[in-house]
């Protein structure tokens, strides 16, 4: 059985495993949310118009 390092703890997991048995934390190895994926795409927004501000 192929286990890998849990993202969050370390602990080797089966990468089939939808949580994590020391941390607890749910689907470890799912892709980030929309949120978080929409938080990334601000915060790279913010530092490009400033970056642009600063030239200007």
């Amino acid at each position: 059985m192929i286990t890998k390092p849990c993202p969050y703890c370390g602990k080797l997991i089966t990468p089939e495993s939808l949580v994590c048995s020391h941390c607890r934390k749910v689907n470890p190895f799912v892709k980030a949310s929309r949120r978080e994926k929409a938080k990334n795409v601000l915060v790279i927004a913010l530092v490009a118009s400033f970056l642009i501000w600063i030239i200007l």
